[in-house]
């Protein structure tokens, strides 16, 4: 739940409402309750920052920083009535299923990555930065472009996802999700960064 932290001032609350937590859909919710909401997530944003900054701050205050890999990440985003439900847990919609994951220190360019990954491809972005041969039986493949000279990136791969009887796959630039239950399918393209749905 997204309660308040003594630590945090509400930087982000400029009209008042009513708090709402939920992971599901959700039947009715004013705008000034739902603005209220976001801007309670906003305000814990906010907090977890301050507690990477303070971490940050120790271990460069005790000489450990240096040659530190930083890994931070993310499983999952949270909806703010984008398909009329708050919370996580019940869509496999992109605010839901988009997260994030930022690798840090003197080992990794400063890059952003341009194709979608998962979170099984974390450990073996490390396994090659670090020179580490990875075990066959990894699922994921490294997040890194190629070192073998032509500095491209790997090719486009299938990323699925489910959540009970909800599937999805992601094959850039479109996702189908599937509903198994009632075989309602939704197709989107994807590959502007916003999902658009076409069918």
């Amino acid at each position: 739940p997204y309660v308040g932290n003594p630590d945090v001032e509400p930087a982000f609350r400029l009209a008042e409402g009513k708090y709402v937590y939920t992971n599901g859909l959700i039947p009715d919710l004013s705008p000034e309750d739902l603005e209220y909401t976001k801007s309670r997530y906003d305000e814990k944003i906010l907090y977890v920052d301050g507690l990477i900054r303070d971490l940050l701050d120790f271990l460069d205050a005790e000489g450990l920083l240096d040659g530190a890999t930083i890994i931070i990440t993310s499983d999952h985003g949270d909806e703010f009535f984008e398909h009329g439900g708050l919370g996580h847990g019940h869509t496999l919609y992109s605010e839901l299923t988009r997260s994030f994951v930022i690798l840090w220190g003197s080992r990794f360019p400063r890059a952003s990555v341009p194709r979608y990954h998962a979170a099984v491809d974390v450990l073996p972005t490390l396994l090659e930065e670090f020179g580490i041969e990875p075990d066959t039986s990894l699922e994921g493949v490294s997040a890194l472009p190629r070192k073998d000279g032509d500095g491209g990136v790997p090719e486009p791969r299938a990323i699925i996802t489910e959540i009970g009887p909800q599937k999805a796959v992601i094959l850039e630039p479109w996702k189908l999700i599937l509903e198994v239950q009632s075989g309602r399918e939704r197709f989107f393209h994807i590959g502007s960064g916003g999902a658009i749905e076409t069918v």
